[in-house]
C-alpha cells in the first residue's frame, strides 16, 4: 500500500484512539466515486462503553465522535479522491463511518 504521507498512515492505524483519521466512504447509488471523511475521536474506542455523565440521572450531551467531508489529505494536501482512486478500500473501516453514511452503504 502506498500512503500519501506518513502522517496519515499513522493516523489511521491509530484510528481507534483518540485523535483524527482520514476514512474512505465506499461509492453508492448518489455517489459514484469514493468520498473521504475526517473523523475525529475524542476518547479511545475501547473505553467508549465506561464513559458516564457526570451529572448522575441528567440527560449531558457527549461528542465522542464526529466527522467532516474532505477532498485534502490534512497532512501533506494530496487530493485524496485522486491519490487513492484504485486503493480507497485501503482506508474504509465501516466502524468508523458516520451512522448516515453506514445507512447509505
Amino acid at each position: 500500500m502506498r500512503w500519501c504521507c506518513n502522517a496519515i498512515q499513522q493516523q489511521f492505524e491509530a484510528r481507534k484512539k483518540r485523535g483524527i483519521a482520514v476514512v474512505a466512504v465506499p461509492p453508492n447509488e448518489l455517489h459514484p466515486e469514493p468520498r473521504f471523511q475526517l473523523s475525529l475521536r475524542s476518547i479511545d474506542d475501547e473505553v467508549v462503553r465506561k464513559v458516564q455523565s457526570p451529572l448522575a440521572g441528567e440527560y449531558v450531551a457527549q461528542t465522542l465522535q464526529t466527522w467532516a467531508p474532505i477532498k485534502y489529505c490534512p497532512w501533506c494536501g494530496v487530493e485524496l479522491r485522486r491519490f487513492y482512486r484504485k486503493t480507497w478500500d485501503a482506508l474504509y473501516d465501516e466502524s468508523e463511518l458516520s451512522s448516515l453514511e453506514r445507512q447509505a452503504n
